[in-house]
């Protein structure tokens, strides 16, 4: 989250420290963002991902990525190659990220860092910052 003008050098991600927060709701809440209706939570077939587990298509399975999902999106490897494209439909202000671990049954399963780029075309990318460490850390 952002604090004064909210330029790119001043967007940082923000973390959910409950890890059993799953809610668009809840999420917001904890992670002291605004309110939940004006939040971007764009839907599930407007997400990109370099790779999927199992192969899941968009929208169902690990291909699942919305706030208040009840799943998480899973690459198919561990790496720092993968990523996630999530198309906001128009050009818009960065003010923060929320993420959260993917809890249930899979306790250490979660991002441990993460850069963020922006386009407005989908061809060039700028990076927004540095790799972010999320600080997220597993049950087990």
């Amino acid at each position: 989250v952002c604090s004064g003008s909210c330029g790119r050098e001043s967007a940082v991600p923000t973390i959910c420290d409950n890890l059993d927060c799953s809610r668009h709701d809840e999420l917001f809440q904890a992670a002291a963002l605004v309110p939940v209706g004006a939040t971007l939570n764009p839907p599930e077939d407007s997400r990109y991902y370099s790779s999927v587990w199992d192969d899941h298509a968009i929208g169902s399975g690990h291909a699942r990525s919305m706030l208040d999902s009840g799943q998480a999106w899973s690459a198919t490897r561990n790496d720092a190659d993968q990523w996630m494209v999530i198309d906001a439909g128009e050009s818009l202000d960065l003010a923060g990220v929320v993420v959260s671990a993917r809890g249930h049954t899979h306790e250490d399963q979660h991002v441990t860092s993460l850069r963020i780029d922006t386009s407005d075309d989908n061809e060039v990318w700028a990076p927004v910052g540095s790799v972010f460490e999320t600080g997220l850390k597993g049950r087990g």
